[in-house]
């Protein structure tokens, strides 16, 4: 009887170290340059993709001058920019005790999101990072980062507007404006955004805002569509401004990776304006990082405020 329950111990062990060894440790959410891994059992280097699950007995090895973005099981991200071998085992054991739990879910959901797309996504990469470039465009039509003629929920909060910039605009003016067309806001810049903190125009009583970009030297002609602002209601916007504060402290670093997962946070709770702002800033903290440019194309073209050419 001992030694049967001796030999069901070992083979309870075995199969529990087993389990370990093939749950995934790590999601690949972007990766640039020479980014290879090795697969336990196996000597051969294989190229990284964005989706591939790592797990505990494989290995990675970075280039020089090369970058990766991993996703941890527990919720928390980590990049990797220096060249090296490295032993997912270890990665994982550096972020692991590092709590993430409101995160995680946001994390997880980001990851699942690009393998089921990563396919398609791979297949239209040129055209997806195309329509992100802010480019000069010729007509009338400035194109304002919002989906035409819907609503755009917003936080009551700083935010900054984007727009394409237009040959046919050298100063742009931006207005804001409530039901009444009185203007609140209004702000000259040659540049392609504005920010706006809409806190200082909103009150209880006026959830409804307009924004609009016009052409300082052809405002009647070249401009873009108005866009109404949707403000979100007292008790929506204080949980996910509770959920925003919990991610931001559990991802505080101030990388391109977490402003990614913000990106995809904000697009889940359906605040465009919002996501866009955050997809730019993860470019522009890694701006070789062709991922995140396909993953923003993605959502531009997503919700309609960009087509494939």
């Amino acid at each position: 009887m001992k030694i049967s329950n001796i030999i069901f111990g070992i083979l309870f062990l075995g199969l529990l170290f087993q389990a370990k060894a093939q749950t995934a440790l790590f999601n690949v959410l972007a990766s640039k340059g020479s980014v290879k891994y090795v697969s336990a059992g196996s000597t051969e280097q294989k190229t990284m993709i964005i989706g591939k699950k790592l797990f505990p007995q494989d290995k990675i090895v970075v280039g020089e001058n090369s970058y990766l973005g991993l996703a941890h099981s527990g919720g928390k991200t980590i990049e990797i920019k220096r060249p090296g071998s490295y032993e997912v085992s270890s990665l994982s054991a550096e972020v692991a005790n590092q709590n993430a739990s409101v995160s995680k879910k946001y994390v997880d959901f980001l990851a699942g999101e690009i393998n089921n797309n990563g396919q398609e996504m791979s297949k239209n990469k040129y055209k997806y990072m195309a329509v992100t470039g802010s480019v000069e465009r010729g007509g009338d039509d400035i194109v304002l980062y919002a989906t035409p003629g819907l609503p755009a929920r917003v936080l009551n909060a700083p935010v900054t507007f984007k727009w394409d910039l237009n040959d046919n605009a050298k100063v742009y003016v931006v207005k804001l404006t409530n039901i009444f067309d009185e203007v609140l806001y209004t702000t000259e810049t040659t540049s392609n955004s504005a920010l706006i903190d809409l806190a200082k125009y909103n009150t209880t009583k006026e959830k409804n805002l307009w924004i609009e970009v016009l052409s300082k030297e052809y405002p009647a002609k070249v401009k873009s569509e108005r866009i109404m602002l949707q403000v979100l209601d007292s008790k929506e916007e204080a949980e996910i401004v509770k959920q925003l504060d919990e991610i931001k402290t559990e991802q505080k670093e101030e990388t391109a990776l977490n402003k990614y997962v913000l990106a995809n946070f904000y697009a889940e709770k359906r605040l465009p304006i919002n996501a866009i702002e955050q997809f730019e800033a993860a470019i522009a903290l890694e701006p070789e990082v062709e991922d995140f440019k396909v993953s923003y194309g993605e959502y531009l073209v997503a919700t309609d405020i960009k087509k494939i050419k």
